[in-house]
Protein backbone atom coordinates (compact mmCIF):
# COMPACT_ATOMS: atom_id res chain seq x y z
CA UNK A 1 0.00 0.00 0.00
CA UNK A 2 2.82 2.39 0.87
CA UNK A 3 4.34 1.80 -2.57
CA UNK A 4 1.09 2.26 -4.47
CA UNK A 5 0.24 5.75 -3.24
CA UNK A 6 3.53 7.35 -4.34
CA UNK A 7 3.18 5.66 -7.74
CA UNK A 8 -0.36 7.01 -8.15
CA UNK A 9 0.76 10.45 -7.00
CA UNK A 10 3.66 10.38 -9.46
CA UNK A 11 1.35 9.30 -12.31
CA UNK A 12 -1.16 12.03 -11.44
CA UNK A 13 1.53 14.69 -11.30
CA UNK A 14 2.90 13.63 -14.67
CA UNK A 15 -0.35 13.30 -16.62
CA UNK A 16 -2.72 15.70 -14.84
CA UNK A 17 -1.82 18.74 -16.92
CA UNK A 18 -1.81 16.94 -20.33
CA UNK A 19 -5.19 15.36 -19.58
CA UNK A 20 -6.60 18.76 -18.60
CA UNK A 21 -5.33 20.11 -21.94
CA UNK A 22 -7.00 17.20 -23.75
CA UNK A 23 -10.28 17.79 -21.90
CA UNK A 24 -10.12 21.53 -22.68
CA UNK A 25 -9.47 20.85 -26.37
CA UNK A 26 -12.42 18.45 -26.44
CA UNK A 27 -14.79 20.93 -24.77
CA UNK A 28 -13.75 23.74 -27.14
CA UNK A 29 -14.22 21.51 -30.21
CA UNK A 30 -17.57 20.24 -28.93
CA UNK A 31 -18.99 23.66 -27.98
CA UNK A 32 -17.48 25.09 -31.19
CA UNK A 33 -17.75 28.79 -30.23
CA UNK A 34 -16.20 30.00 -33.52
CA UNK A 35 -18.15 27.64 -35.76
CA UNK A 36 -15.04 25.81 -36.95
CA UNK A 37 -16.62 22.38 -36.59
CA UNK A 38 -19.64 23.44 -38.63
CA UNK A 39 -17.56 25.29 -41.23
CA UNK A 40 -15.26 22.33 -41.87
CA UNK A 41 -17.90 19.61 -41.53
CA UNK A 42 -18.81 19.37 -45.22
CA UNK A 43 -15.17 19.52 -46.29
CA UNK A 44 -14.18 16.78 -43.84
CA UNK A 45 -17.08 14.54 -44.87
CA UNK A 46 -16.47 15.14 -48.58
CA UNK A 47 -12.76 14.41 -48.28
CA UNK A 48 -13.14 11.17 -46.37
CA UNK A 49 -15.92 10.02 -48.73
CA UNK A 50 -13.64 10.74 -51.69
CA UNK A 51 -10.85 8.74 -50.07
CA UNK A 52 -13.17 5.84 -49.24
CA UNK A 53 -14.38 5.75 -52.85
CA UNK A 54 -11.07 4.10 -53.79
CA UNK A 55 -11.88 1.24 -51.38
CA UNK A 56 -15.42 0.71 -52.65
CA UNK A 57 -16.27 -2.47 -54.57
CA UNK A 58 -19.62 -2.27 -56.35
CA UNK A 59 -22.20 -5.02 -56.70
CA UNK A 60 -22.18 -5.03 -60.50
CA UNK A 61 -25.98 -5.25 -60.42
CA UNK A 62 -26.93 -1.62 -61.11
CA UNK A 63 -27.14 0.25 -64.41
CA UNK A 64 -28.23 3.78 -65.26
CA UNK A 65 -29.77 4.51 -68.66
CA UNK A 66 -29.44 8.22 -69.44
CA UNK A 67 -31.67 10.01 -71.90
CA UNK A 68 -29.13 12.37 -73.40
CA UNK A 69 -29.04 14.98 -76.13
CA UNK A 70 -27.89 12.42 -78.69
CA UNK A 71 -30.96 10.28 -77.98
CA UNK A 72 -33.30 13.26 -78.35
CA UNK A 73 -31.76 14.13 -81.70
CA UNK A 74 -32.17 10.54 -82.91
CA UNK A 75 -35.97 10.74 -82.54
CA UNK A 76 -38.28 11.60 -85.48
CA UNK A 77 -39.46 14.71 -83.62
CA UNK A 78 -36.52 15.87 -81.48
CA UNK A 79 -37.51 17.76 -78.36
CA UNK A 80 -38.18 17.57 -74.66
CA UNK A 81 -40.11 16.09 -73.02
CA UNK A 82 -40.28 12.91 -75.04
CA UNK A 83 -43.76 11.88 -76.07
CA UNK A 84 -45.42 9.03 -74.19
CA UNK A 85 -44.93 6.86 -77.28
CA UNK A 86 -41.19 7.59 -77.41
CA UNK A 87 -40.80 6.89 -73.70
CA UNK A 88 -42.84 3.69 -74.05
CA UNK A 89 -40.56 2.54 -76.87
CA UNK A 90 -37.48 3.12 -74.73
CA UNK A 91 -39.02 1.18 -71.83
CA UNK A 92 -39.91 -1.69 -74.19
CA UNK A 93 -36.30 -1.81 -75.42
CA UNK A 94 -35.09 -2.03 -71.83
CA UNK A 95 -37.71 -4.62 -70.84
CA UNK A 96 -36.75 -6.81 -73.81
CA UNK A 97 -33.33 -7.33 -72.18
CA UNK A 98 -34.97 -8.87 -69.05
CA UNK A 99 -33.73 -6.56 -66.28
CA UNK A 100 -34.48 -7.38 -62.65
CA UNK A 101 -36.43 -4.12 -62.18
CA UNK A 102 -36.65 -0.64 -63.72
CA UNK A 103 -37.06 2.72 -62.01
CA UNK A 104 -38.04 5.67 -64.22
CA UNK A 105 -36.84 8.94 -62.74
CA UNK A 106 -39.11 11.15 -64.85
CA UNK A 107 -41.98 13.13 -63.35
CA UNK A 108 -45.42 13.28 -64.98
CA UNK A 109 -46.98 16.04 -62.89
CA UNK A 110 -48.72 17.60 -65.89
CA UNK A 111 -50.24 15.76 -68.89
CA UNK A 112 -48.63 16.31 -72.25
CA UNK A 113 -50.31 19.04 -74.27
CA UNK A 114 -51.60 16.73 -77.01
CA UNK A 115 -52.60 13.94 -74.63
CA UNK A 116 -56.06 13.43 -73.03
CA UNK A 117 -56.17 14.58 -69.41
CA UNK A 118 -57.55 11.36 -67.89
CA UNK A 119 -57.30 7.63 -68.50
CA UNK A 120 -60.42 6.84 -70.55
CA UNK A 121 -61.24 4.98 -73.74
CA UNK A 122 -61.00 8.33 -75.52
CA UNK A 123 -57.26 8.18 -75.15
CA UNK A 124 -57.13 5.77 -78.05
CA UNK A 125 -58.50 8.58 -80.22
CA UNK A 126 -55.93 11.13 -79.10
CA UNK A 127 -55.01 13.77 -81.66
CA UNK A 128 -51.45 12.60 -81.43
CA UNK A 129 -51.67 8.82 -81.11
CA UNK A 130 -48.00 8.63 -80.12
CA UNK A 131 -48.57 10.95 -77.16
CA UNK A 132 -51.34 8.94 -75.53
CA UNK A 133 -50.63 7.78 -71.95
CA UNK A 134 -51.55 4.24 -72.98
CA UNK A 135 -48.34 4.14 -74.98
CA UNK A 136 -46.38 4.66 -71.76
CA UNK A 137 -48.45 2.23 -69.69
CA UNK A 138 -48.57 -0.59 -72.24
CA UNK A 139 -44.99 -1.85 -71.81
CA UNK A 140 -45.39 -1.62 -68.04
CA UNK A 141 -48.41 -3.92 -67.96
CA UNK A 142 -47.48 -6.35 -70.71
CA UNK A 143 -43.93 -7.22 -69.64
CA UNK A 144 -42.87 -9.46 -66.78
CA UNK A 145 -40.57 -6.73 -65.46
CA UNK A 146 -41.45 -4.60 -62.41
CA UNK A 147 -41.45 -0.89 -63.28
CA UNK A 148 -41.32 1.92 -60.72
CA UNK A 149 -42.00 5.62 -61.28
CA UNK A 150 -40.97 8.82 -59.57
CA UNK A 151 -43.58 10.60 -57.45
CA UNK A 152 -43.76 13.76 -55.36
CA UNK A 153 -44.84 13.93 -51.71
CA UNK A 154 -48.31 15.19 -50.88
CA UNK A 155 -47.18 17.01 -47.72
CA UNK A 156 -43.66 18.07 -48.66
CA UNK A 157 -41.73 14.97 -47.54
CA UNK A 158 -40.82 16.59 -44.20
CA UNK A 159 -38.83 14.41 -41.82
CA UNK A 160 -40.89 12.89 -39.01
CA UNK A 161 -44.30 13.89 -40.38
CA UNK A 162 -47.12 11.90 -41.94
CA UNK A 163 -46.67 11.46 -45.67
CA UNK A 164 -48.27 9.88 -48.71
CA UNK A 165 -47.79 10.02 -52.45
CA UNK A 166 -49.19 12.84 -54.52
CA UNK A 167 -50.75 10.50 -57.09
CA UNK A 168 -51.33 13.45 -59.40
CA UNK A 169 -47.56 13.49 -59.99
CA UNK A 170 -48.09 10.37 -62.12
CA UNK A 171 -50.75 11.85 -64.36
CA UNK A 172 -50.64 9.13 -67.09
CA UNK A 173 -52.18 6.62 -64.69
CA UNK A 174 -55.12 8.73 -63.44
CA UNK A 175 -58.68 7.70 -64.24
CA UNK A 176 -61.70 9.97 -64.78
CA UNK A 177 -62.01 10.58 -61.03
CA UNK A 178 -58.34 11.54 -60.77
CA UNK A 179 -57.51 8.32 -58.93
CA UNK A 180 -54.61 5.97 -59.48
CA UNK A 181 -54.95 2.22 -59.82
CA UNK A 182 -53.70 0.44 -56.69
CA UNK A 183 -51.30 -1.72 -58.70
CA UNK A 184 -49.67 1.43 -60.09
CA UNK A 185 -49.58 3.22 -56.74
CA UNK A 186 -47.50 0.36 -55.33
CA UNK A 187 -44.91 1.16 -57.98
CA UNK A 188 -44.44 4.80 -57.04
CA UNK A 189 -41.28 5.94 -55.25
CA UNK A 190 -40.67 9.29 -53.58
CA UNK A 191 -37.95 11.46 -55.12
CA UNK A 192 -38.35 14.65 -53.07
CA UNK A 193 -37.99 15.21 -49.33
CA UNK A 194 -36.77 17.78 -46.80
CA UNK A 195 -35.09 17.80 -43.39
CA UNK A 196 -32.54 15.09 -44.14
CA UNK A 197 -29.58 17.23 -45.18
CA UNK A 198 -27.05 15.17 -47.13
CA UNK A 199 -28.65 11.89 -46.12
CA UNK A 200 -30.80 9.64 -48.31
CA UNK A 201 -33.99 8.50 -46.52
CA UNK A 202 -35.25 5.02 -47.31
CA UNK A 203 -38.70 5.23 -45.72
CA UNK A 204 -40.78 8.31 -45.00
CA UNK A 205 -43.93 8.97 -43.05
CA UNK A 206 -44.67 8.04 -39.48
CA UNK A 207 -45.25 4.40 -40.38
CA UNK A 208 -42.51 4.34 -43.01
CA UNK A 209 -45.01 3.31 -45.67
CA UNK A 210 -43.72 5.74 -48.30
CA UNK A 211 -40.61 4.36 -49.95
CA UNK A 212 -37.83 6.04 -51.88
CA UNK A 213 -36.55 4.46 -55.13
CA UNK A 214 -33.56 2.50 -53.81
CA UNK A 215 -35.49 0.99 -50.92
CA UNK A 216 -38.56 0.22 -53.06
CA UNK A 217 -36.51 -1.87 -55.48
CA UNK A 218 -34.45 -3.45 -52.71
CA UNK A 219 -37.41 -4.41 -50.51
CA UNK A 220 -39.36 -5.92 -53.41
CA UNK A 221 -36.24 -7.88 -54.38
CA UNK A 222 -36.10 -9.25 -50.84
CA UNK A 223 -39.78 -10.19 -50.97
CA UNK A 224 -39.51 -11.81 -54.41
CA UNK A 225 -36.54 -13.96 -53.37
CA UNK A 226 -37.85 -14.56 -49.82
CA UNK A 227 -34.76 -13.08 -48.24
CA UNK A 228 -34.58 -12.18 -44.52
CA UNK A 229 -34.51 -8.47 -45.39
CA UNK A 230 -38.14 -8.77 -46.55
CA UNK A 231 -39.36 -8.68 -42.94
CA UNK A 232 -36.67 -6.45 -41.42
CA UNK A 233 -38.11 -3.06 -42.31
CA UNK A 234 -37.18 -1.43 -38.99
CA UNK A 235 -33.47 -1.61 -39.75
CA UNK A 236 -34.06 0.78 -42.66
CA UNK A 237 -35.63 3.56 -40.61
CA UNK A 238 -32.41 5.58 -40.36
CA UNK A 239 -31.39 7.54 -43.44
CA UNK A 240 -28.33 6.56 -45.44
CA UNK A 241 -25.11 8.47 -46.02
CA UNK A 242 -24.50 7.35 -49.60
CA UNK A 243 -21.02 6.04 -50.37
CA UNK A 244 -19.80 6.69 -53.90
CA UNK A 245 -17.38 4.41 -55.72
CA UNK A 246 -14.48 5.40 -57.96
CA UNK A 247 -13.74 2.21 -59.91
CA UNK A 248 -15.59 1.67 -63.18
CA UNK A 249 -16.92 -1.93 -63.46
CA UNK A 250 -14.33 -4.09 -65.18
CA UNK A 251 -16.76 -5.63 -67.68
CA UNK A 252 -17.98 -2.18 -68.71
CA UNK A 253 -14.54 -0.55 -68.79
CA UNK A 254 -13.63 -2.60 -71.87
CA UNK A 255 -16.30 -0.75 -73.84
CA UNK A 256 -15.14 2.74 -72.79
CA UNK A 257 -12.65 4.71 -74.82
CA UNK A 258 -9.31 5.34 -73.13
CA UNK A 259 -9.08 8.66 -71.31
CA UNK A 260 -12.84 8.97 -70.73
CA UNK A 261 -13.19 7.24 -67.36
CA UNK A 262 -10.82 6.64 -64.49
CA UNK A 263 -8.74 3.46 -64.26
CA UNK A 264 -10.00 1.98 -67.55
CA UNK A 265 -6.36 1.38 -68.52
CA UNK A 266 -6.19 -1.22 -65.75
CA UNK A 267 -9.41 -3.02 -66.68
CA UNK A 268 -7.54 -5.90 -68.32
CA UNK A 269 -5.95 -6.90 -65.04
CA UNK A 270 -7.12 -10.22 -63.66
CA UNK A 271 -7.23 -8.76 -60.14
CA UNK A 272 -8.70 -5.39 -61.17
CA UNK A 273 -8.84 -3.33 -59.08
CA UNK A 274 -5.95 -4.81 -57.12
CA UNK A 275 -4.75 -3.62 -53.72
CA UNK A 276 -1.78 -1.71 -55.14
CA UNK A 277 -4.01 0.29 -57.49
CA UNK A 278 -6.42 1.08 -54.65
CA UNK A 279 -3.65 2.22 -52.29
CA UNK A 280 -2.04 4.35 -55.00
CA UNK A 281 -5.39 5.95 -55.80
CA UNK A 282 -6.04 6.51 -52.09
CA UNK A 283 -2.68 8.25 -51.56
CA UNK A 284 -3.10 10.44 -54.64
CA UNK A 285 -6.63 11.46 -53.67
CA UNK A 286 -5.33 12.38 -50.20
CA UNK A 287 -2.81 14.77 -51.81
CA UNK A 288 -5.47 16.23 -54.10
CA UNK A 289 -7.81 16.72 -51.15
CA UNK A 290 -5.15 18.67 -49.26
CA UNK A 291 -4.66 20.94 -52.26
CA UNK A 292 -8.41 21.20 -52.98
CA UNK A 293 -7.72 20.63 -56.68
CA UNK A 294 -9.39 17.23 -57.22
CA UNK A 295 -12.08 18.34 -59.67
CA UNK A 296 -9.64 20.56 -61.58
CA UNK A 297 -7.12 17.81 -62.32
CA UNK A 298 -6.49 17.14 -65.99
CA UNK A 299 -5.96 13.39 -65.52
CA UNK A 300 -9.20 11.39 -65.35
CA UNK A 301 -7.64 9.07 -62.76
CA UNK A 302 -7.38 12.11 -60.50
CA UNK A 303 -10.64 13.82 -61.40
CA UNK A 304 -12.79 10.64 -61.15
CA UNK A 305 -15.57 11.63 -63.59
CA UNK A 306 -17.28 8.22 -63.96
CA UNK A 307 -19.45 6.10 -61.68
CA UNK A 308 -18.77 2.70 -60.15
CA UNK A 309 -21.80 1.24 -61.93
CA UNK A 310 -22.63 0.94 -65.61
CA UNK A 311 -23.93 4.11 -67.28
CA UNK A 312 -25.57 3.45 -70.63
CA UNK A 313 -26.60 6.39 -72.85
CA UNK A 314 -30.12 5.81 -74.17
CA UNK A 315 -28.76 6.53 -77.65
CA UNK A 316 -26.98 3.15 -77.45
CA UNK A 317 -30.41 1.49 -77.42
CA UNK A 318 -31.64 3.31 -80.50
CA UNK A 319 -31.32 1.43 -83.79
CA UNK A 320 -31.55 4.73 -85.63
CA UNK A 321 -28.44 6.11 -83.90
CA UNK A 322 -26.17 3.43 -85.35
CA UNK A 323 -24.52 3.07 -81.95
CA UNK A 324 -26.23 -0.12 -80.77
CA UNK A 325 -23.77 -2.49 -79.12
CA UNK A 326 -25.51 -5.77 -78.39
CA UNK A 327 -22.80 -7.14 -76.10
CA UNK A 328 -22.68 -3.97 -74.01
CA UNK A 329 -26.47 -3.73 -73.82
CA UNK A 330 -26.86 -7.34 -72.70
CA UNK A 331 -24.05 -7.00 -70.15
CA UNK A 332 -25.54 -3.76 -68.78
CA UNK A 333 -29.24 -4.65 -68.64
CA UNK A 334 -29.85 -8.37 -68.31
CA UNK A 335 -30.72 -9.21 -64.71
CA UNK A 336 -29.72 -5.70 -63.56
CA UNK A 337 -31.55 -3.04 -61.57
CA UNK A 338 -31.98 -0.30 -64.14
CA UNK A 339 -32.49 3.39 -63.31
CA UNK A 340 -33.71 5.56 -66.18
CA UNK A 341 -33.05 9.30 -65.96
CA UNK A 342 -32.24 12.34 -68.06
CA UNK A 343 -29.10 14.35 -68.65
CA UNK A 344 -30.39 17.17 -70.85
CA UNK A 345 -28.72 20.59 -71.01
CA UNK A 346 -30.90 23.16 -69.28
CA UNK A 347 -32.93 20.61 -67.30
CA UNK A 348 -32.24 21.26 -63.57
CA UNK A 349 -32.08 17.68 -62.33
CA UNK A 350 -28.62 17.50 -60.76
CA UNK A 351 -27.22 16.33 -57.45
CA UNK A 352 -23.83 16.75 -55.79
CA UNK A 353 -21.47 13.81 -55.39
CA UNK A 354 -18.45 14.31 -53.09
CA UNK A 355 -16.46 12.19 -55.55
CA UNK A 356 -17.71 13.18 -59.01
CA UNK A 357 -19.05 16.70 -58.52
CA UNK A 358 -22.42 17.57 -60.12
CA UNK A 359 -24.14 14.51 -61.62
CA UNK A 360 -27.65 13.71 -62.96
CA UNK A 361 -30.12 13.23 -60.11
CA UNK A 362 -30.86 9.62 -61.02
CA UNK A 363 -27.29 8.73 -60.04
CA UNK A 364 -28.10 9.30 -56.36
CA UNK A 365 -30.88 6.68 -56.40
CA UNK A 366 -28.70 4.23 -58.30
CA UNK A 367 -25.78 4.68 -55.88
CA UNK A 368 -28.10 4.25 -52.89
CA UNK A 369 -29.25 0.95 -54.44
CA UNK A 370 -25.59 -0.03 -54.87
CA UNK A 371 -25.05 0.62 -51.16
CA UNK A 372 -27.96 -1.62 -50.18
CA UNK A 373 -26.97 -4.45 -52.52
CA UNK A 374 -23.28 -4.39 -51.64
CA UNK A 375 -23.93 -4.32 -47.89
CA UNK A 376 -26.94 -6.66 -48.06
CA UNK A 377 -28.99 -4.15 -46.12
CA UNK A 378 -26.09 -2.68 -44.12
CA UNK A 379 -25.31 0.91 -45.02
CA UNK A 380 -23.53 3.98 -43.72
CA UNK A 381 -25.49 5.66 -40.93
CA UNK A 382 -24.94 8.73 -38.80
CA UNK A 383 -22.72 7.98 -35.82
CA UNK A 384 -24.57 8.13 -32.47
CA UNK A 385 -23.63 11.31 -30.63
CA UNK A 386 -22.56 9.42 -27.51
CA UNK A 387 -20.08 7.37 -29.52
CA UNK A 388 -18.71 10.46 -31.27
CA UNK A 389 -18.14 12.13 -27.88
CA UNK A 390 -16.37 9.12 -26.39
CA UNK A 391 -14.31 8.59 -29.55
CA UNK A 392 -13.02 12.19 -29.63
CA UNK A 393 -12.30 12.21 -25.91
CA UNK A 394 -10.45 8.88 -26.07
CA UNK A 395 -8.29 9.99 -29.01
CA UNK A 396 -7.32 13.29 -27.37
CA UNK A 397 -6.56 11.69 -24.01
CA UNK A 398 -4.51 8.95 -25.68
CA UNK A 399 -2.47 11.56 -27.57
CA UNK A 400 -1.91 13.56 -24.34
CA UNK A 401 -0.75 10.51 -22.36
CA UNK A 402 1.49 9.27 -25.17
CA UNK A 403 3.10 12.70 -25.69
CA UNK A 404 3.70 13.15 -21.96
CA UNK A 405 5.19 9.68 -21.53
CA UNK A 406 7.75 9.89 -24.32
CA UNK A 407 11.34 11.00 -23.60
CA UNK A 408 11.93 14.69 -24.25
CA UNK A 409 14.92 13.98 -26.44
CA UNK A 410 14.37 11.15 -28.83
CA UNK A 411 17.18 9.74 -30.87
CA UNK A 412 17.78 6.88 -33.21
CA UNK A 413 15.41 5.50 -35.79
CA UNK A 414 12.11 7.03 -34.52
CA UNK A 415 13.41 10.59 -34.48
CA UNK A 416 15.08 10.17 -37.86
CA UNK A 417 11.87 8.71 -39.30
CA UNK A 418 9.82 11.73 -38.18
CA UNK A 419 12.41 14.07 -39.71
CA UNK A 420 12.30 12.21 -43.02
CA UNK A 421 8.48 12.19 -43.02
CA UNK A 422 8.42 15.93 -42.35
CA UNK A 423 10.95 16.82 -45.04
CA UNK A 424 9.23 14.58 -47.59
CA UNK A 425 5.86 16.15 -46.72
CA UNK A 426 7.13 19.70 -47.27
CA UNK A 427 8.89 18.80 -50.51
CA UNK A 428 5.91 16.76 -51.71
CA UNK A 429 3.44 19.60 -51.07
CA UNK A 430 5.77 22.05 -52.83
CA UNK A 431 6.21 19.76 -55.85
CA UNK A 432 2.47 19.10 -55.98
CA UNK A 433 1.75 22.85 -55.97
CA UNK A 434 4.27 23.49 -58.75
CA UNK A 435 2.73 20.68 -60.81
CA UNK A 436 -0.65 22.41 -60.54
CA UNK A 437 0.71 25.84 -61.54
CA UNK A 438 0.49 27.32 -58.06
CA UNK A 439 3.97 28.84 -57.76
CA UNK A 440 3.13 31.04 -54.76
CA UNK A 441 1.91 28.11 -52.70
CA UNK A 442 4.89 26.01 -53.77
CA UNK A 443 7.38 28.67 -52.64
CA UNK A 444 5.48 29.02 -49.36
CA UNK A 445 5.84 25.29 -48.72
CA UNK A 446 9.56 25.40 -49.51
CA UNK A 447 10.35 28.42 -47.32
CA UNK A 448 8.00 27.43 -44.49
CA UNK A 449 9.23 23.85 -44.57
CA UNK A 450 12.87 24.96 -44.39
CA UNK A 451 12.18 27.18 -41.37
CA UNK A 452 10.13 24.58 -39.49
CA UNK A 453 12.68 21.86 -40.21
CA UNK A 454 15.52 24.09 -39.00
CA UNK A 455 13.91 24.89 -35.65
CA UNK A 456 11.87 21.71 -35.03
CA UNK A 457 12.96 19.02 -37.45
CA UNK A 458 10.69 16.20 -36.25
CA UNK A 459 7.52 18.14 -35.41
CA UNK A 460 6.09 18.18 -38.95
CA UNK A 461 6.52 14.42 -39.15
CA UNK A 462 4.60 13.97 -35.90
CA UNK A 463 1.75 16.15 -37.12
CA UNK A 464 1.61 14.30 -40.45
CA UNK A 465 1.60 11.00 -38.58
CA UNK A 466 -1.37 12.14 -36.47
CA UNK A 467 -3.29 13.30 -39.55
CA UNK A 468 -2.68 10.01 -41.36
CA UNK A 469 -3.59 7.98 -38.27
CA UNK A 470 -6.87 9.83 -37.70
CA UNK A 471 -7.67 9.66 -41.43
CA UNK A 472 -7.17 5.89 -41.26
CA UNK A 473 -9.49 5.70 -38.25
CA UNK A 474 -12.11 7.69 -40.19
CA UNK A 475 -11.86 5.26 -43.12
CA UNK A 476 -12.13 2.35 -40.69
CA UNK A 477 -15.35 3.77 -39.25
CA UNK A 478 -16.80 3.97 -42.75
CA UNK A 479 -15.95 0.34 -43.43
CA UNK A 480 -17.76 -0.55 -40.17
CA UNK A 481 -20.87 1.31 -41.32
CA UNK A 482 -20.59 4.45 -39.18
CA UNK A 483 -20.12 7.90 -40.59
CA UNK A 484 -16.88 9.31 -39.13
CA UNK A 485 -16.70 12.39 -36.96
CA UNK A 486 -15.15 15.61 -38.27
CA UNK A 487 -11.64 14.22 -38.64
CA UNK A 488 -10.09 17.55 -39.70
CA UNK A 489 -11.02 19.26 -36.40
CA UNK A 490 -10.05 16.12 -34.47
CA UNK A 491 -6.63 15.96 -36.16
CA UNK A 492 -5.96 19.66 -35.49
CA UNK A 493 -7.05 19.27 -31.86
CA UNK A 494 -4.86 16.17 -31.46
CA UNK A 495 -1.85 18.01 -32.87
CA UNK A 496 -2.49 20.89 -30.48
CA UNK A 497 -2.75 18.53 -27.51
CA UNK A 498 0.44 16.75 -28.55
CA UNK A 499 2.46 19.95 -28.80
CA UNK A 500 1.15 21.46 -25.54
CA UNK A 501 1.65 18.20 -23.64
CA UNK A 502 5.27 18.05 -24.79
CA UNK A 503 5.78 21.69 -23.82
CA UNK A 504 4.33 21.07 -20.34
CA UNK A 505 6.58 18.04 -19.92
CA UNK A 506 9.65 20.09 -20.87
CA UNK A 507 8.84 22.79 -18.33
CA UNK A 508 7.76 20.55 -15.47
Amino acid sequence: MHGIKPAVASWAARFRAPLIVALTAFIVSYVDPLGVEEATGDRAAGTVMRLSSTLWSGSGQVTVVLIDQAYLESQPNPGWPLSYGEQGMLLRQIANESPAAVFVDLLYKNPHRNAPAVLTAARADAADRHDAPADLLEPIRSKDVPFYFAALPKYGGVKGQAEEFDVASFSPGLDEQGKLDASLEKRLALVSWSGYGDYYPLRLGRAGAVRTPAYALYQDRCIAHRLPCASESRQFEKPMRVRWGAFVPQKIAGHIDAGVCQYTDFAGSVNYPDLWLRMRALAWQFMLALADRANEASDVNSRLPCMSFAVLPASFLSDASGARNEALIKESLQGKFVFVGADIPGIPDRTASPVHGQVPGVMLHAMAMENLLTGEGRYLRATPEWFSILFKLAILCAVAVFAASRPLKQGGFVSAAFVVIGVCAWLGCAAFSFMHDNTARGMLFLIGGALVTWFAAAETGKVIFLFVLISALALGMIELGWEPTNWIVLAVAASFVQQISRHLRANS
